[in-house]
């Protein structure tokens, strides 16, 4: 995206005493935040339906004017936010993933990469591999998401997983 065009927040959500603030964010969640900041943010902003998993939290929500559900992923082993996934179940009409697709552009303007034939759309900002980045995916059959991913965040999580997956019996 060009340097400045500010993100809109869907609804307020402030985190303080976090670390720097990316382009491509999931409402005013900042990549590096600890789970248990981020878990008290969402219920003092009377999130309903909180489940807390081993690294991530779910809540539902209505965003772009239809029910999604939001899981908000941390880091396996140091607790740091690296992903939010925006997930729209039961979307079978082409206008509904269309009209999110059209709303998502109204914030982050047109995506830098696109597949028509997969309906995958990419935003990102520098390097694909190793910033932040957007991905609306509409080519599941019923169900739409939307990835926003926290770059060096991000990483981290792949690196922190697969050390839990060699430690693990």
């Amino acid at each position: 995206m060009k340097a400045g065009i500010t993100v809109i927040a869907i609804f307020t959500l402030v985190l303080g005493n976090c670390p720097a603030v990316f382009a491509y964010r999931f409402e005013d969640f900042q990549w590096g935040s600890a789970l248990n900041q981020v878990y008290e943010r969402l219920l003092n902003a009377k999130k309903y339906n909180l489940e807390e998993g081993t690294y991530f939290l779910n809540y539902e929500e209505t965003i772009y004017g239809y029910p999604a559900h939001v899981r908000v992923i941390f880091t396996p082993d140091t607790n740091k936010l690296a992903k939010v996934s925006v997930i729209w179940s039961d979307i079978s009409d082409m206008d509904v993933w269309k009209d999110i697709k059209r709303q998502v552009e109204k914030v982050y303007g047109y995506p830098n990469e696109t597949d028509n034939v997969a309906r995958q759309f990419t935003w990102y900002e520098g390097s694909l591999i190793n910033d932040e980045k957007m991905v609306l995916d509409c080519g599941n059959r019923n169900s739409v998401v939307l990835d926003y991913y926290g770059g060096e965040y991000w990483r981290k999580f792949e690196e922190e997983r697969k050390l839990l997956f060699l430690i693990m019996p």
